[in-house]
């Protein structure tokens, strides 16, 4: 009777776990971070509490909501809150933590196209190489979605060119995929392999033809005929 009563406690307790976690993931859209961040309780900074209040529209958190200080940073840019993100960079919030699509902060600011956030996120140190669910860096996301001025500031703080996604893809056979003609010319313009291939052998010139992407097709067709010329 002893070792079921420990067995039933054992249960209960890893089902009271359970739901707390999966509670904290649905409020904050969140998961543990890549980085394998220990977020105890006692660590816990009462301002990063309230900012995180904030940021979700002052909504009232439920007191074990404080022991996850994950994608604090990813929600107020998600949420168009640029002003939150320097105090949450002030007040130590986890600049990798990441979304439920595994992206961080940096990758957010790539996809919905914030400059200003992904320039503070750099400066803080943010990883230029950090990979979402799909494989791709924050470089490729800007320029999947065609967002040339975060793709300009990913370049200039020496973010990898040829990353490649889980289809093999790099930023600029997105940027063709997509018909981004302004970032194929940057990226190209930038020393991006026009050569490099997806993981069905198809290049960037390739994709543009089949996507039907005319401009970007005279890009790269010239770029392939005139190597040494400059792409203005």
């Amino acid at each position: 009777m002893f070792a079921m009563r420990a067995v039933l406690r054992g249960v209960l307790l890893c089902f009271v776990a359970q739901l707390l976690a999966i509670s904290i993931e649905s409020f904050t859209g969140s998961r543990t971070p890549r980085s394998g961040l220990n977020l105890r309780p006692t660590s816990v900074d009462v301002r990063l509490h309230a900012t995180l209040s904030d940021a979700l529209g002052g909504a009232k958190l439920p007191k074990y909501i404080e022991i996850s200080q994950e994608a604090l940073l990813a929600a107020a840019i998600v949420q168009g809150k640029k002003e939150e993100v320097k105090p949450l960079l002030e007040t130590g919030a986890p600049l990798e933590a990441i979304t439920i699509q595994g992206r961080t902060a940096l990758a957010c600011a790539a996809v919905i196209n914030d400059p200003e956030s992904a320039r503070l996120l750099l400066e803080s140190g943010a990883q230029l190489e950090a990979l979402d669910d799909t494989g791709r860096t924050p470089l490729s996301l800007a320029a999947a979605y065609g967002h040339l001025e975060v793709v300009q500031l990913c370049i200039d703080s020496g973010a990898c060119l040829e990353a490649r996604d889980n289809g093999q893809l790099t930023p600029l056979l997105w940027a063709a995929v997509n018909g981004n003609e302004d970032v194929v010319r940057c990226l190209v313009a930038n020393g991006a392999d026009t050569q490099a291939k997806d993981e069905d052998g198809m290049t960037a010139l390739k994709l543009a033809t089949v996507f039907k992407r005319t401009e970007i097709q005279k890009i790269l067709a010239e770029q392939a005929n005139f190597p040494d010329k400059k792409v203005a």
